[in-house]
């Protein structure tokens, strides 16, 4: 039936959006796709790659969340209409898997609607199979599991889509190695000059590849510079971000997968499975949870006059400046029983929340205090710093330190907290993930040398296990203010006002104290 002028035009218009963008390019080829906004993240990111304006780009999202549709399968369509000549390798964790991924590009191409967008593409007769395919133009599409036959080719654009075929082999060091090995001196040597290479996969281990490939981005500034796109089934502590705009807790994509049957497919994970599946935090078991490699470094930095400004330095040496008023600084302890060397410590933490969301260690101490001192030292610290509140976990005997600290002369606002009866583990896994993710910063001296406390935080970090009788006083800290960070973000003039009276003695009524303590706590949603 003939068109209308205006439905003819809309045509058009349609046409000319999917041969520019790779969202609509979808829509445009596949009828019934409906993207959800992590799609549009993915796609927007996917579209930067295409042009250039990146080079390097890891996706991690759960199963079944639409990441392969796009990265593995419209994708190289998409670049092979834009660009006939372009030459693709694409590799997967089994030859069989690689190959379906082959066969549906090659359909797309092959379909009236992408032969609408892109005629000048067309597959060259008796060159296709299920390994490979050409085109007319001379573009190229290789696919191969791992350990395939690649060599002695190159590609425009190298794709990895889930290298591990399950968690047995991300678990096995001589696998992960083997991976790498092969990453190094097979797949990484195809890239043409310009190339562009993308990764997306199951974040099964902290030390998988592309753990391994941030962790070499970390401390390598010649290394590949990687832009990471993480978006897990339940938002986290942190979200709302730049680049994910849900609230913590609130479902990926809930028209398909709401938060109902996410939990339900938690109930039926262990732990570690979990995180890794659908959080994509994968966590070392059996201890070893934090890395030291992952904890970046800061400083104070002057600009009109000293220390108004924090500097953090970037992975490739480069700085990003903070004004240190716009961050929001607090304490966190975990107050001890004793002063008996036998015992636990009490530790005491300072950390600044900068407006971006990085997490910024500027003092982590452990003592043997006794307990009528430990109130002091909380305040004292808390001035010197001019922390907005004092957060420390108030437990048992612990609610008797924090009525105490409250009573103390300069006292800021005191939030105590609760661990609700969640394991260490638990708790931290918030700050795990944010440092794995490189948004902790650890304060150095002017020199760029290691301040004395550091060293000890950061071996207690590295031992970390979550289980009971090992040392984890100061990873309790830094839990607490991980897990404090949508406080501070979504009730910063409460808590400051708050903090204000509470110095100047304007009041110390229990109604005052209120407006603190019941502000929403930071719940952990793993």
């Amino acid at each position: 039936m003939p068109r209308s002028p205006h439905e003819a035009a809309a045509e058009l218009l349609r046409r000319r959006q999917a041969r520019r963008d790779l969202l609509e390019f979808v829509r445009y080829t596949k009828g019934d796709y409906e993207p959800n906004w992590h799609h549009e993240r993915i796609a927007a990111k996917l579209d930067d790659l295409a042009s250039g304006r990146i080079t390097r780009l890891m996706v991690f999202a759960p199963p079944r969340h639409g990441k392969s549709e796009l990265v593995s399968r419209r994708f190289p369509a998409y670049l092979l209409g834009a660009h006939p000549n372009t030459s693709i390798i694409a590799c997967a964790s089994t030859a069989d898997l690689a190959s379906d991924m082959n066969r549906d590009v090659q359909q797309c191409i092959m379909s009236p609607e992408f032969q609408r967008l892109f005629p000048a593409t067309q597959l060259r007769p008796g060159r296709a199979n299920s390994s490979t395919f050409e085109t007319v133009a001379g573009g190229r599409y290789i696919c191969a599991g791992v350990g395939g036959p690649i060599t002695g080719r190159g590609g425009d654009m190298l794709i990895i889509d889930d290298i591990f075929k399950n968690a047995e082999e991300a678990n096995s060091p001589t696998i992960r190695s083997k991976i790498r090995r092969w990453y190094e001196t097979t797949f990484r040597t195809r890239a043409m000059p310009g190339a562009r290479i993308l990764i997306t996969l199951t974040r099964w281990h902290p030390d998988d590849l592309a753990g391994q490939l941030q962790t070499l981005m970390g401390s390598d500034r010649n290394a590949d510079q990687w832009e990471v796109l993480c978006l897990p089934a339940l938002a986290g502590e942190g979200t709302p971000t730049e680049t994910d705009p849900r609230r913590p807790g609130e479902a990926l994509w809930p028209a398909r997968f709401p938060v109902r049957s996410l939990m339900a497919a938690k109930a039926g994970c262990i732990p570690a499975d979990w995180l890794a599946l659908y959080q994509q935090a994968p966590i070392r078991e059996g201890g070893n949870h934090f890395r030291r490699d992952w904890f970046r470094r800061c400083r104070v930095g002057q600009f009109d006059t000293a220390g108004d400004s924090f500097v953090l330095i970037q992975p490739d040496g480069t700085t990003r400046r903070v004004m240190r008023d716009a961050c929001q600084v607090i304490v966190t302890a975990d107050p001890a029983t004793s002063e008996k060397e036998t015992n636990d410590p009490t530790a005491i933490g300072v950390y600044a929340m900068t407006p971006s969301g990085d997490l910024l260690v500027l003092s982590v101490i452990a003592e043997h205090l006794d307990l009528g001192a430990i109130p002091d030292r909380l305040v004292a610290t808390a001035n010197a710093w001019g922390a907005t509140y004092i957060a420390l976990e108030s437990d048992g005997f612990q609610v008797s330190v924090a009525r105490a600290t409250r009573e103390v002369a300069g006292c800021p606002a005191v939030r105590e907290l609760s661990h609700e009866g969640k394991g260490k583990l638990s708790r931290a896994i918030p700050a795990i993930i944010r440092a794995q993710s490189g948004q902790i910063y650890v304060l150095q001296g002017a020199d760029g040398q290691e301040l004395p406390w550091v060293g000890s935080f950061l071996d207690e970090c590295e031992q970390f296990t979550g289980l009971s009788g090992n040392r984890d006083d100061r990873v309790d800290t830094l839990a607490y203010a991980v897990l404090e960070m949508p406080t501070l973000a979504a009730n910063g003039p409460t808590l400051v006002a708050a903090s204000r009276r509470a110095r100047h003695g304007a009041s110390t009524s229990d109604e005052d104290d209120e407006d603190v303590s019941d502000l929403p706590t930071s719940r952990h949603r793993w």
